[in-house]
């Protein structure tokens, strides 16, 4: 009983949905606005491949909080200037905003991959 307790807390906490609410939380909120708008343009027809590519690092960087708070504040507003929602140029206004330095994979992403499925491996339970 207590490994499958463990096992459904160490799901939620490495889920996905764990990180959305850690996202909402705090002063985060200029990022979570401007991620709403890239996901609902996300899957414009128009976009290249390159562009695909370069939204997805951007939503990648906002769902993880890797994103400067005033580099997606000014975006946002940038964004919101904008008049109507037309992808390409709310792409071009991420472009002009987001340096690439931003978007570049971290190294301990690149030299800790991991594959296979996750598990724990309890070694010892002690009841006080």
């Amino acid at each position: 009983d207590l490994l499958e307790k463990n096992k459904k807390a160490f799901e939620f906490a490495t889920s996905e949905e764990a990180e959305e609410i850690h996202l909402k939380r705090g002063s985060r909120e200029s990022a979570v606005q401007l991620l709403k708008v890239l996901k609902a343009i996300r899957d414009f027809r128009q976009f290249t491949e390159e562009q695909e590519a370069y939204l997805k690092l951007v939503i990648k960087q906002l769902e993880e909080g890797g994103m400067p708070k005033q580099t997606a504040k000014k975006t946002l507003k940038n964004v919101n200037a904008e008049n109507g929602i037309n992808p390409l140029k709310i792409l071009a206004v991420l472009q002009k905003n987001i340096p690439s330095e931003f978007l570049k994979e971290h190294i301990s992403e690149s030299s800790a991959q991991t594959f296979g499925p996750r598990e724990v491996i309890l070694s010892e339970y002690l009841v006080c």
